[in-house]
């Protein structure tokens, strides 16, 4: 994980301050591909992990950037002229939950094995 970039920053802000949702997974779209991961924007990337009191869940407010690939062949899905989208990991979590919803496709977090 890394910083995020004033450019993300600015986009994510300017999106939460005006109440748009984040884009939901395309209907074309088969699958989502996860390019790279940014710490919070609102948040001092050292404060987001590190913080001597980290606040619990600090890490669903991260952001991740995304592509996603058409049905037919590896085609990148693009919108106005956009291939990259970001979400924040809360937001990501329940779009593909909803995407994958009855299908049991995901595991999203390991259990320990009984001895």
């Amino acid at each position: 994980m890394i910083p995020c970039p004033p450019v993300i920053e600015k986009l994510m802000k300017e999106r939460e301050s005006a109440n748009i949702n984040a884009m939901p997974w395309p209907i074309d779209a088969k699958h989502m591909v996860l390019n790279r991961a940014f710490f919070d924007c609102n948040v001092p990337h050292h404060a987001t992990r590190y913080a001597t009191d980290p606040t619990d869940g600090n890490h669903r407010k991260n952001i991740i950037e995304v592509s996603y690939l058409l049905t037919f062949g590896a085609n990148v899905f693009e919108k106005d002229g956009t291939v990259h989208f970001y979400y924040r990991v809360e937001d990501l979590l329940l779009i593909i939950g909803m995407k994958i919803m009855g299908q049991r496709r995901l595991i999203n977090q390991l259990k320990p094995i009984k001895s």
